[in-house]
């Protein structure tokens, strides 16, 4: 009986525990390896947005002059007229003031055919006169730009060339404009959307010459040298734009309208822990296959029967059914093993369908939250009020505006790695957007907030309020010349409900149905399905997004469980609901 046990152990317990240990480093290593290229590359394509917006001031203020009248008239007014000198002044001030040479843009200059030039005024010591090979270069590209990358103290410095024609007769050439830029403010802000702290961002020019470098860690810069350019280039193209090297992750993704190529290199603290894992599952797979065999020579008659069953349950675990089960009989040492089993089985289909998938969909949700809160549509708005409320000297105004957007900025791009904050938090950030709009549409649009004060201590899933008065407002003024739009938060029955309406257009619940209800998520409504999608995550499907018709408003709706500690709803309580 004891050689049948033992060759039942050796069929049951043996090939299921090393079917188990190829599954574990199989299957979860390269189902990780494929959530994470595709985090990362999410990641870098973010990363190359960036990038793109932070150049695309540059590329913007290399045409200026074609849209700003004194710098236009700086290039073809006659250098002998007395008028002249004004002009040089007025085109001055233009440059001195703006709001580009404060940020990434360190110096701009200026040049007519005659040789006349004019610098603005900056405490920057990026030199960015225009020699002979800038003419040169500039002239060879008939009006495109050329990019330029010099070593300046303490890194790099970029520069664009671009040679002026008249805008009502393209075959005169009126000079040249050259602006350079600093590359240290987009290491900051690169910085800021880090996903890991082993991490770093990394931008190639087309010589494969690193100009940026977002860690001080050489070590990333080797890892990415182990790519040729071709390689890079071709990753960039790719569906997946990340590829996995050792224990590295490289990422590329080229940046629109320049000659740059952006490229993550990322060590995953989730990978390592990983592999950490799968190295102690094989002396612990032993030990348990020693254990079995002992209590196979000293009580087989009680237990042949109940391991064989175990053996039977093992199989299907090795197959990646994680919610099989073993019945316990009796209170002997096989019953305590059974329970293990059990445990272990609990504990391997908790991990990977509760945990380890709902926190990497959490994760990917918040971020793409994040990503669609500083919208371009919205920032360039709002800078061109900006601009236009300075011209008309309305200091008082630009002001508020500018405080409010750099309130609304530090909430939203902080990286705190947390997904609830205090609905104060979230009250002061859509507080922050209402008071830009309202300095934007006056009075087309009235908003009215209604809560309770002692609801401010309470935590909620972070970036949900602000979409929802988003939507109402862009959707809601289509058709309209007034809008109104209400927002009232209150609680009721241990929830804590988010209601949202507006006068505007009617939503068209028919389509917000089919939009919910569609896998297809490149179609349009990407903060309605986000917000439905983190809700149903975080919470559970009981909870959602809500909206339809009341009288003559629109309404949406949301409601989340009233929390005084977040940490106190984990992600299988929330799963369970």
């Amino acid at each position: 009986m004891q050689k049948k046990l033992l060759t039942i152990f050796i069929c049951f317990v043996t090939i299921p525990i090393g079917i188990v240990y190829f599954v574990f480093n199989y299957f979860f290593n390269n189902e990780m390896e494929r959530n994470l290229k595709n985090l990362y590359s999410a990641n870098i394509d973010n990363a190359a947005g960036i990038a793109e917006r932070y150049f695309n001031e540059s590329l913007e203020l290399s045409m200026y002059p074609l849209i700003e009248p004194n710098l236009n008239l700086f290039y073809t007014a006659d250098s002998q007229s007395e008028e002249f000198l004004q002009i040089f002044d007025n085109a001055n001030n233009i440059l001195s003031s703006s709001p580009y040479i404060f940020g990434g843009i360190r110096n701009i200059t200026l040049l007519r055919k005659d040789n006349i030039s004019l610098t603005s005024g900056t405490n920057y010591s990026y030199n960015s006169s225009i020699s002979d090979h800038d003419r040169l270069m500039a002239d060879s590209l008939n009006g495109k730009t050329y990019w330029d990358v010099r070593t300046v103290k303490g890194g790099f410095a970029i520069y664009i060339t671009r040679l002026i024609k008249s805008k009502s007769n393209l075959s005169q050439e009126l000079g040249y404009i050259k602006t350079s830029t600093s590359v240290q403010e987009l290491i900051n802000t690169l910085r800021m959307s880090s996903l890991e702290k082993n991490s770093s961002y990394i931008i190639l020019t087309d010589d494969s010459l690193p100009i940026l470098s977002t860690n001080i860690d050489r070590s990333y810069l080797e890892v990415l040298k182990s790519q040729d350019w071709n390689t890079l280039n071709s990753l960039s193209n790719a569906q997946s734009s990340t590829i996995k090297t050792g224990n590295y992750f490289i990422s590329a993704k080229q940046i629109d309208q320049t000659p740059f190529l952006m490229c993550s290199v990322i060590q995953s603290n989730l990978m390592t822990k990983y592999s950490a894992a799968g190295r102690i599952f094989g002396p612990v797979a032993v030990l348990t296959l020693v254990f079995f065999i002992l209590l196979a020579v000293i009580f087989s008659k009680h237990i042949a029967r109940p391991m064989v069953e175990l053996g039977n349950k093992m199989a299907a675990l090795s197959t990646g059914d994680f919610t099989v089960r073993a019945h316990v009989k009796g209170n002997d040492e096989i019953s305590a093993l059974t329970e293990q089993f059990n445990l272990m089985s609990e504990r391997l289909d908790y991990l990977y369908n509760q945990v380890y998938l709902t926190e990497i969909e959490l994760n990917k949700a918040q971020l793409t939250a994040l990503q669609s809160q500083i919208s371009p549509h919205f920032l360039y708005n709002t800078i061109d009020t900006i601009y236009w409320m300075s011209e008309m000297g309305n200091t008082k105004a630009v002001s508020k505006i500018a405080s409010n957007m750099s309130q609304l900025f530090h909430l939203t791009l902080t990286p705190d790695n947390q997904n609830q904050i205090l609905l104060e938090k979230e009250l002061q950030h859509l507080n922050c957007y209402i008071e830009i709009q309202k300095i934007r549409h006056g009075d087309s649009v009235r908003f009215t907030l209604e809560y309770e004060d002692q609801l401010n201590h309470y935590f909620v899933l972070k970036l949900l309020l602000q979409p929802l008065v988003e939507n109402a407002l862009i959707h809601g003024l289509k058709d309209r010349e007034q809008e109104e739009i209400l927002i009232r938060i209150y609680s009721q029955n241990n929830l804590l409900f988010y209601e949202v309406k507006n006068n505007g257009t009617p939503v068209n619940i028919s389509y917000l149905n089919d939009l919910l209800s569609s896998p297809d998520e490149k179609t349009h409504g990407f903060a309605i399905r986000n917000i439905d999608k983190r809700l149903k995550l975080q919470y559970g499907n009981n909870f959602g997004l809500r909206y339809g018709l009341d009288g003559e408003y629109s309404y949406f709706k949301i409601c989340q469980p009233l929390l005084t500690d977040y940490s106190k709803l984990t992600a299988k309580d929330s799963l369970s609901n």
